[in-house]
């Protein structure tokens, strides 16, 4: 039936292409070229998409399927779709589909303008020859040839490495340097920038990290998806910042298997960030030359990934998660002195910017899991002491229809958050509110409760603003912790600088003060769950937790002195 199908579109009798496509049961990438085919002569745009979604995932490596990519981007921007018509150039097989594309290609570059820039890797070399033999390797296998150039900056290896390397340095496609001393990942990272071609975009790659097929196609798909993107990061099997993705067996097979399966078209792959792990981070090279370089003082390492996006997102540049594109990223080695690093670049971070950026840029997964909502409906989420706007962020990626707006208190976290999502500055206690009342149907206030001096009237002044079936999503710390009780029954009720009696705190709760305030705003506990601190399984804290639960006499009380925070999902009674 496919040559009938085709031969009626050669002669272009659309309807009845359409018409003998209806007949066919099977969902292959032929099918779907030949749907997503008479779907562009149609004009019909969201119906082509998804044709072209399918047959990708049937066969990401078919030529065909980015030609016509490029043609849906070409209607909606230039830029993809010339990286569409560059990657059907790099897969097609035939010398006349490649005249075909380059057809296409060349008559995009004349009548639009189209800004997409070759790109340079940036790779650290530093004792470990065999993961960067790897990572050079899986760049010229998955890489499209022609578009990029690979510069290694080795810092003062003895293992061979520098050596090694040495050897390539009269390629074409590779520029190395040695640096007689370790002088640390920033200030490596920053040599090899400026090694790069002055009008390359630039992809900081860790030499631990595998490029995996069409990974970094997805990236500068991302890169160029609309002109205020300044960086994109990849998803990995190690990774933080919520860009670690669940594989059940950690073996190159199955990474390979995952990569197959995640790097191809969707219709939702993009979430906005405070910052990106540094492992596979591409900068848009005008991005790069307003917020500048890495900065050095976090030499040897951690932190100048963390720094680089809040600079970013305060120039406003959009930092974006494209969860379309998986790179395989190998656990580190000399883990316990990553960690020492890490504690010190966290207090140089807080030195710098004033504030503990992980406590603002958190996206509370726990609160969103109480989201049960299809992925296409529609409604609005309101979100107080929203911080930099990640869970919002994570909310608007998950569900493209949401609307999501946020209320923070820190003018200087607001501030950087506006350019991730729809952020108020103000003080929930005392601002008016300028949204339509019944408005909402989730207003979430994780770890907010306890700072509120009256917590009854601020929710009774937002419960005006639920639908009668919306719902509050708390997260409310537990006093009655056993880290807190165990304390105070041998005299000691000390401040902290964070936890549960963190001395910003001017409220605390148990669960039956929560319930009291709950049935106060006359609603009910739909749900109810509670998270355990890291130590809670430790046997000294058991002991101490049954200790406490002879003292009561309850055995249920057990759960109250485990319970570090309590999640709830509150709504109007029926």
């Amino acid at each position: 039936m496919y040559e009938d199908i085709i031969e009626k579109i050669q002669i272009e009798r659309w309807e009845e292409a359409r018409l003998l496509l209806l007949q066919v049961s099977q969902t292959d990438d032929i099918s779907c070229i030949l749907n997503a085919t008479v779907d562009f002569h149609f004009g019909e745009w969201e119906s082509m998409f998804k044709w072209l979604e399918k047959g990708i995932r049937c066969n990401p490596d078919n030529a065909e399927l980015y030609l016509l990519l490029g043609n849906y981007y070409e209607e909606k921007n230039v830029n993809q779709a010339y990286l569409c018509y560059e990657m059907a150039l790099s897969l097609c097989k035939e010398q006349k589909d490649y005249d075909t594309i380059m057809a296409y290609l060349n008559n995009l570059s004349e009548s639009f303008r189209v800004d997409v820039k070759p790109y340079s890797y940036i790779i650290i070399s530093y004792n470990s020859l065999k993961k960067t033999k790897d990572c050079i390797e899986s760049i010229r296998k998955n890489d499209i040839e022609g578009t990029y150039e690979i510069i290694v900056v080795d810092n003062a290896s003895s293992d061979g490495s520098r050596e090694w390397l040495l050897e390539y340095k009269n390629e074409s496609d590779i520029k190395i340097m040695c640096n007689e001393e370790n002088r640390g990942f920033p200030i490596a990272c920053n040599q090899g920038i400026k090694m790069a071609e002055p009008e390359n975009d630039i992809f900081l790659l860790n030499n631990d990290a595998i490029v995996t097929p069409k990974s970094v196609f997805w990236l500068r798909m991302g890169l160029y998806s609309d002109e205020n993107v300044g960086v994109t990061g990849s998803v990995s099997n190690c990774a933080g910042n919520h860009q670690a993705v669940f594989i059940e067996e950690h073996t190159m097979e199955k990474f390979e298997e995952y990569a197959f399966s995640n790097n191809v078209l969707m219709e939702s792959p993009y979430e906005m960030k405070v910052y990106l792990i540094g492992f596979a981070m591409m900068i848009k090279r005008k991005a790069l030359d307003e917020v500048g370089l890495l900065d050095t003082r976090f030499t040897p390492g951690t932190f100048e990934d963390v720094d680089y996006g809040v600079r970013m997102n305060q120039a406003s540049w959009k930092v974006m998660l494209c969860k379309n594109s998986f790179i395989i990223h190998m656990s580190k080695d000399n883990e316990n002195t990553w960690y020492k690093v890490y504690g010190i670049n966290k207090n140089k971070f807080k030195e710098k910017w004033g504030m503990d950026v992980s406590y603002y840029s958190h996206a509370r997964e726990d609160i969103i899991e109480l989201i049960q909502r299809e992925k296409n409906e529609k409604f609005n989420v309101l979100e107080v002491g929203c911080g930099m706007g990640a869970t919002l962020s994570r909310i608007s990626s998950e569900w493209k229809y949401a609307t999501v707006k946020g209320i923070e208190i820190s003018d200087e976290v607001a501030r950087i958050g506006q350019n991730i999502t729809d952020i108020t500055i103000g003080n929930i206690e005392e601002m008016k509110i300028d949204y339509p009342q019944g408005e909402f149907d989730y207003i979430i206030l994780a770890d907010v409760l306890e700072h509120i001096h009256n917590p009854i009237a601020v929710l009774e002044k937002l419960k005006g603003y639920l639908k009668q079936d919306g719902c509050f999503l708390f997260s409310i710390p537990n006093i009655a912790h056993f880290s807190v009780i165990w304390p105070l029954i041998n005299g000691r009720f000390d401040y902290q600088n964070e936890g549960l009696l963190d001395r910003t705190h001017v409220h605390f709760f148990t669960l039956e003060s929560i319930k009291g305030i709950i049935q106060e705003l006359n609603m009910d506990i739909k749900f109810l769950a509670y998270l355990k601190s890291n130590d809670s399984d430790k046997p000294e804290n058991l002991e101490i937790v049954n200790r406490l639960t002879e003292l009561t006499g309850s055995p249920e009380d057990k759960y109250n002195f485990m319970a570090y925070q309590y999640i709830l999902k509150v709504g109007n009674r029926k």
